[in-house]
């Protein structure tokens, strides 16, 4: 029999990494797949996406019951009195992500299966309520998680704050992390449980960090060393190797905690500024610091007031995706973040900007060679963006948003001239996109007839198409898709429409038997093998 090397297999047991089904029967194999498929397995099972989305509570209650099974006899018995054996195997070990809201969850669906007032903790402990219980089995699940785990990746404190950084093993168990999330409501509750300050000691080689300050009411005029905006900083500062930071926080912390960002001149290639609302102008002049910013993204932020717009030529240089998104910012700030790459950029995305025609007749000539353009549209920017997409010879993927389209699926009433102008803009999109093009995604329920779509597919090179999109589109018909299928079925992989309601039922089997993956309002057909 031929054996795979020990390296070969891991390797292939990475790749299986969302594959939670193959991953369990790969352990069943032999004892040497279940030593090395077992660490990817095991290593983040409290993330639902991996887990196919489970909402069971047996899902939460086996989890919770194998974690439980591993602690110590003497925690274990203090938590449930129930039979539980020691695993043969210690799963703690293989945990690479802690992340505490899904575990918080898990223990809650846990709880509600068992009698809490016959518990150990009830009886013996005096925790009065459900919810002191809930708090103690994470802490205990955390604290064990923590001086167990042989190499933590991820720490993520979205949703629950305790401070996983005050435990004797976090150093040196927690001084390995890459990525750091933090969540905080109310920002004068970090100094009572210090997470940054005990965080600055131990984790220094992040390189992904996520901190969101939903709001503040603390005042920062006075020089007090228990800022909490102080150890922030101070954690900011403390990194070796910050590549990747997300922020969320008012206009207080912001040009506080930009500050102390921007030092990282070396190494940050990436910056996520979200729901910023800043009334001293955009800080391009700090930002133009970074010698090496790659993407840069903006969302749901606002900057008013003046803006320092001098910046050196060899600022923004290596910049490759820019995203703007429900942003208000100067036209001439944008102008100067699309002109100084000069032509660098590869992704351009920018929705729901107020002045997007005038923008891209400043811009356009700078964005080239774009491979992934997303773009939202009204009836005043249809000629602008065909000619804007007529020029980005390169394009790989392009998606259109509606920009009538609002969250919550309400649309903005649109004029007695609709209609026509969508099936206009249909067939013009077909004639302006480059033959590189393999992925469209038309987010809009802008009504065109079938035949309109027909002379798009005619137009561009359909045999390329790889993925297609049609979200929000609820005229679709059984014609619309005979069109599709009829140009794009012996290449497409991929086809994603959210309503079928137009369609003939027996229709969309028979694209499913032709399209691999046939995607309709949340309803996978797949292909027979």
């Amino acid at each position: 029999m031929f054996y795979l090397p020990e390296l070969c297999l891991e390797q292939i047991f990475r790749e299986l990494d969302d594959d939670v089904k193959t991953l369990h029967s790969c352990i069943l194999v032999n004892r040497l797949w279940f030593t090395l498929a077992v660490s990817e397995l095991w290593k983040n099972p409290f993330d639902t996406k991996r887990s196919g989305n489970q909402k069971n509570q047996k899902h939460y209650r086996s989890l919770i019951d194998v974690y439980i099974s591993c602690l110590p006899k003497h925690l274990r018995e203090n938590i449930y009195s129930g039979t539980t054996k020691s695993p043969i195997f210690n799963y703690v070990k293989c945990l690479r992500y802690i992340d505490i809201a899904p575990i918080y969850k898990s223990v809650n669906k846990w709880i509600v299966t068992k009698k809490i007032e016959e518990l150990p903790l009830f009886k013996y402990l005096h925790v009065t309520c459900k919810k002191d219980y809930e708090r103690t089995i994470v802490e205990t699940l955390c604290d064990y998680f923590i001086s167990c785990s042989i190499h933590i990746d991820e720490i993520d404190l979205s949703s629950r704050l305790f401070n996983i950084f005050d435990h004797p093993f976090a150093n040196p168990n927690l001084s390995k992390i890459k990525t750091f999330k933090c969540s905080v409501t109310f920002f004068p509750e970090l100094m009572e449980i210090d997470i940054f300050k005990s965080a600055s000691k131990i984790a220094n080689d992040i390189h992904y960090l996520e901190i969101r300050i939903i709001c503040s009411y603390y005042n920062y005029s006075s020089e007090e060393l228990k800022s909490p905006v102080k150890d922030v900083t101070e954690f900011i500062e403390s990194q070796k190797n910050l590549q990747h930071i997300l922020l969320q926080c008012t206009s207080i912390e912001f040009p506080i905690l930009l500050n102390s960002i921007c030092t990282h001149t070396k190494t940050l290639t990436y910056i996520e500024l979200h729901r910023i609302i800043y009334g001293c102008g955009f800080p391009l002049y700090c930002l133009a610091k970074l010698e090496n910013l790659k993407h840069f993204k903006l969302e749901s932020c606002s900057f008013t007031g003046l803006s320092k717009e001098n910046v050196g030529q060899s600022s923004f240089q290596r910049l490759e995706t820019l995203t703007i998104k429900t942003t208000i910012i100067q036209t001439d700030i944008l102008e100067t973040l699309i002109h100084q790459p000069n032509n660098s950029i590869r992704i351009l995305e920018i929705r729901n900007f107020r002045v997007l025609r005038e923008l891209i007749c400043s811009c356009k000539n700078y964005c080239t060679l774009l491979t992934k353009l997303i773009l939202s549209i009204n009836q005043g920017t249809l000629l602008s963006i065909i000619s804007m997409i007529t020029i980005c010879r390169n394009l790989e993927e392009i998606q259109i948003y509606d920009e009538t389209l609002k969250d919550g699926g309400f649309y903005i009433p649109l004029d007695i001239n609709y209609k026509h102008t969508a099936d206009e803009f249909i067939c013009k999109l077909g004639t302006a996109l480059p033959e590189s093009v393999h992925t469209i995604r038309l987010i809009m329920d802008w009504f065109y007839k079938s035949n309109s779509l027909d002379i798009f597919f005619k137009q561009c090179n359909a045999k390329r198409l790889q993925r297609l999109e049609f979200s929000n589109c609820s005229f679709f018909s059984s014609k619309h898709l005979e069109v599709v299928v009829r140009h794009c079925g012996e290449t497409l992989k991929h086809l994603y429409f959210n309503s079928y309601h137009r369609m003939c039922r027996e229709y969309v089997k028979k694209a499913s038997e032709i399209i691999p993956n046939l995607v309709i309002e949340n309803v996978e057909f797949h292909r027979a093998c």
